[in-house]
Parts: C-alpha cells; structure tokens; sequence
C-alpha cells in the first residue's frame, strides 16, 4: 500500500503541466528536467523520500521556467509588434505622405513613442496595444498616383535586430518592401544567387544587401535607410 501511494505522488509530481519542448528554454526549465532524471533514478533505487523531495523541487523550478518562458515569448511578440508598427511609420514616410496625412502621422508616432516605452519598462501588454494602435492609424495609406509620387527603396540591407532576426519572411513583411509576409520567394529568388548558400533561404546575414523586386508595378529606387 504504501509502494502505491508513493507511486501515485510521484507520478503527480513528475508529471509537470507545460513542461513540452519550448522555444524559449531557460536554465530553471533545463534544471527541472535534471531534477525529474535524478528522482526518477532515486525511486527505481527505492530513494523513495529523496525522490519526492527531487521531484518537488523539480516541480518548483518548472513552475518559475515556465512563468519565465512565458515573459520572454510575450517580449518577443512586443518587440515583433513594435517593429511592425516602425516599418509602418517609416513606409509612410518614404511614399510622402506624412505631410498629406500629418494628424495620422503625429498620432502613430505618439503611439510608437509610448509602445517603445511601455516595451523598455517590460509592459509587453501595453506596449502591443499602442504597437496596433500605430498599424490601425497608418492602415490604409498607400501612395499617390501622381508623377510627383516617391518611390519605394529598390534595395534593403538585413540588419541585426535583437529578438527579431532578419529572414526573408520578415523582410517581406515590412510596409515598404511588400507588406506581406507571403512575398518572400519573390526577394528569395532576385537574390538568391548572392546566399552563401542559395539553396538554404534561412541563411542570410547582417549587412547582405538585397535587391527588392518591384511585383506590382511600383517604382523602387535607392536603399532604405533606417
């Protein structure tokens, strides 16, 4: 009876909700799973009081892993956000029409000031709310069809952005490359040949410069500058 009763604990303990593969690994998450080897290892060896003691630890440790893996995937959906919000900012920028749109364009960069605060103080919730806020201001806003009209950049350099590496999903994204995500293979292939390795997309580095095809009649000169 009591074999069973300390079986059931254990297996209660050991078996820790969330504690699946996650992208945002951290040393509390890595020690629990060292911890539920090690009480596992006690319990076959009959360690039944230091199994559990392990166990609990490991449950512990878990707990605060998980609420830490949860903070650094909620950052990095806010610096995700805020960068959206930026481009955006910037996209209206460089088709002329801040002037056009000049309350809009106040408006989105006083969300973007408060977003980037809101981010710096760890406010992720607030921060994702002014970053929407910027996109829901600026929707809409396309060019002129006018021959006074800027032109999009021609050219982008992929930078190294903390928690937001450059890739071509992401580069597509941006307002004034194509502003969906779903266009990569179009910069993929104009620049394919310049990869150091062109069959591996997901291999591109800092200060690679990449020619943006223009896919929907839009005129593109010079490179985007930040």
């Amino acid at each position: 009876m009591k074999h069973t009763i300390i079986t059931v604990l254990l297996l209660s303990i050991l078996t820790i909700p969330g504690f699946s593969q996650n992208l945002f690994q951290n040393d509390e998450l890595r020690q629990s799973r060292q911890l539920q080897i090690e009480a596992q290892k006690a319990f076959d060896q009959g360690d039944y009081e230091h199994s559990i003691e392990l166990s609990r630890r490991a449950d512990e440790l878990a707990a605060e892993g998980k609420r830490k893996a949860e903070e650094m995937a909620l950052a990095y959906r806010a610096n995700t956000l805020l960068n959206r919000a930026k481009a955006r900012i910037d996209y209206v920028r460089l088709i002329g029409a801040a002037e056009r749109v000049a309350d809009r364009y106040a408006e989105a960069q006083e969300a973007y000031g408060k977003a980037q605060e809101a981010l710096d103080q760890k406010a992720y919730e607030q921060s994702m709310t002014e970053s929407q806020r910027v996109l829901s201001i600026l929707e809409g806003i396309s060019p002129q069809r006018t021959g006074n009209a800027k032109v999009l950049p021609k050219y982008y350099t992929v930078r190294l952005i903390p928690n937001r590496r450059d890739c071509f999903w992401r580069i597509a994204e941006y307002d004034f490359v194509y502003g969906d995500p779903h266009q990569w293979k179009e910069l993929y292939k104009a620049n394919k040949d310049k990869l150091v390795d062109p069959d591996n997309p997901s291999l591109i580095h800092p200060g690679l410069v990449l020619e943006i095809p223009s896919i929907n009649g839009e005129v593109r000169r010079g490179t985007w500058k930040e």
